[in-house]
This record gives structure tokens, sequence and C-alpha cells, in this order.
């Protein structure tokens, strides 16, 4: 469950956190509302109450504020992304926060409304980390049992993408990884045992016969970068 539409935040009795120390959140919903927009405030939402105020990289967490917090990423992906993920860049070893834009919003929006998405925008404006923060969402936080098939052109990407989504990993809260020694961390692709979801990944193929082959077999859900 998350929360898309205006008349979700009353059916879940969901408060808007403008308290939010991620500023992007509340640019966007000022730049949607002054666009005309009425559902321009839903990334916002926070079901716990409880919650509001609380940071979850804090380091004096209690295992019921812990619960809660992994709890609310389940429920709520706008939490996860608004609250939780850091985006790593080079000098700051703890990352930064997602910066939301109308790019990355419309994205995560329809993609959690089951849209295929054909995604273009320019160079440097969070495109590649916002798939993949998605992928991680799905990972290590909301899929269970779960085949993730990316597909690209050469294995040059496919390492690049691999090694985003280990970082992305790296950078959640240590309490919210699950390690197992089954876990299985390669260039070419991820195994998280904890909820069971494995990350495969796929290179262009040869030929006709080839190319149709690719990705079959996996299990449950296949998301197609």
């Amino acid at each position: 469950m998350s929360i898309l539409y205006d008349e979700d935040v009353a059916k879940n009795n969901a408060l808007i956190d403008y308290d939010t120390p991620n500023l992007s959140f509340l640019r966007m919903s000022i730049v949607l509302k002054r666009m005309g927009i009425h559902n321009n405030y839903f990334f916002l939402s926070l079901l716990d109450p409880k919650l509001k105020g609380v940071n979850p990289h804090s380091e004096d967490l209690t295992l019921e504020q812990q619960a809660r917090i992994v709890t609310e990423c389940k429920r709520n992906i706008w939490y996860f992304v608004r609250e939780v993920v850091r985006i790593p860049v080079a000098g700051d070893e703890h990352g930064i926060p997602y910066v939301l834009n109308r790019g990355n919003l419309a994205f995560i929006w329809s993609f959690m409304n089951d849209v295929d998405v054909g995604w273009i925008m320019p160079r440097q404006t969070g495109k590649t980390y916002g798939t993949q923060v998605v992928v991680c969402y799905m990972m290590y936080v909301m899929g269970t049992n779960l085949d993730i098939g990316m597909f690209t052109k050469d294995a040059t990407l496919v390492q690049d993408n691999v090694s985003r989504l280990k970082e992305l990993k790296d950078g959640l809260p240590k309490w919210m990884i699950v390690k197992s020694s089954t876990d299985s961390d390669r260039k070419e692709g991820l195994f998280y045992a904890g909820l069971n979801n494995e990350y495969k990944t796929f290179t262009s193929a040869n030929d006709e016969n080839g190319a149709f082959k690719l990705g079959r077999k996996l299990r449950n859900c296949d998301l197609l970068e």
C-alpha cells in the first residue's frame, strides 16, 4: 500500500509531514500547487504519527522505533525515499537525501500504479539513481520471493548498475538489512536471503532467438529497466 491519490490520505488516516527535513519534497509540493494540481502533497504522507520528527539514521533508536520505521517503509514508499534512502556522493560517506523532481516523482507514482514507463530526462538529473532507488525498495524492503531483471546493452553497464544498488543498500540503516551467509554480492547480480529476492542482469543477445530467451523463468515479478 502507498499513498498515490488525494483521497488516499484521508482513507488511510495519514498525516502530511510539512516538517520533513527533506526540503526537495516541500518544494515539489509548492511547485505542483502553483501549477494548479490538487493532488500536490501525497508524497509528504506519513502513516505512523509516532515517526514524525524521528531520524531513521539516528544511532539512538529503540527497537520499537526501528520496527515502526520498517513497517512504515513497507506501507509507504514515499517515507522510504523521503527519509530513509541515501544517495552516494563523492566526499560524503553518509550520502545525501533523495532529491525529488517532477521526473522521478512521475516515475515512482507510475511504477506504484503498475504503469509501464518510458523515462527520458536530461543527464545528471537523477534518472539512473531514480530507477535504482525503486529497485532497492523492492529488493530490500517491499518485495518477497522476487526476481528483478535488469536488461542493458553491455557488461560495463551491468556492473555499474549493480554497484549503484549495492551502494544504496549500504546507505540504509544497518539494522534494516538482515545479513545471511547465503547472501550474494556479485558484479553481475545480487541475492538477498532475508526476503528471498534476486537481482538478475542480462546483456544484449547476439541474435533474435537469443534475445527472445533473455529473462525467461524469472519468478513472480520482472522489473525491466
